[in-house]
Formats: C-alpha cells, structure tokens, sequence
C-alpha cells in the first residue's frame, strides 16, 4: 500500500470495474455477471517476476444462459463453478497470457 491508502488491491480492483465496464458498454448484460475480482499480487503468472505486466489479471464471472435461467426460476442453491474457474492455478493454465505495454 502506498502512503496515501491506494495500493496495488485498489489498483487491480478498480482495472476489473473497469473492464466490467466495458463489457456492459460493449453490449454485455450487466445482470450476468456475478462477479469480479481483482487478483492483485494473490496468484501470480510469472513467480519469479511479480512486476511482469503479465501479472496484471482480473477475473470476471459471467453467468451462462443455464446459470440465468435458474437464478430467474428461483433456483434454491447457488451456482456451482467449474473447477476451472474455482481454482485460479487450472484457470490461469487456460487463460491465454496478454503481453503488451499496457499501462497498470
């Protein structure tokens, strides 16, 4: 965390707000997504190189026409989630990495 309170959580938190953002501008139904998380420096691409731009990662959960129409229908348990997306070491194997130099 910086001297001021805004530290690398706030920083990868509000990155995910934003690309959440995006997708409900691009078109995406804000009620679908349940949920976005900003990984922060928790699980990590490059281990050995935590700075690497590749570490930048957020996770969005986006429900499937199934997950809705249950939720609609008053479904009494939650949605379950994938292995793959449950565990962010099966996820990020199956994330295809983004490079660049884009800014933080």
């Amino acid at each position: 965390t910086t001297t001021h309170g805004y530290g690398n959580w706030e920083l990868s938190a509000d990155r995910a707000n934003a690309a959440r953002r995006a997708l409900v501008d691009g078109g995406l139904d804000e009620a679908k997504v349940t949920r976005v998380v900003g990984l922060a420096s928790s699980v990590l691409f490059d281990k050995t190189n935590p700075a690497n731009p590749i570490n930048r990662r957020i996770s969005i959960v986006v429900m499937t026409r199934d997950a809705e129409a249950s939720a609609l229908a008053g479904a009494g348990s939650p949605v379950a989630l994938s292995a793959a997306v449950a565990d962010p070491d099966v996820q990020a194997a199956q994330v295809p990495a983004v490079v660049g130099d884009a800014a933080p």
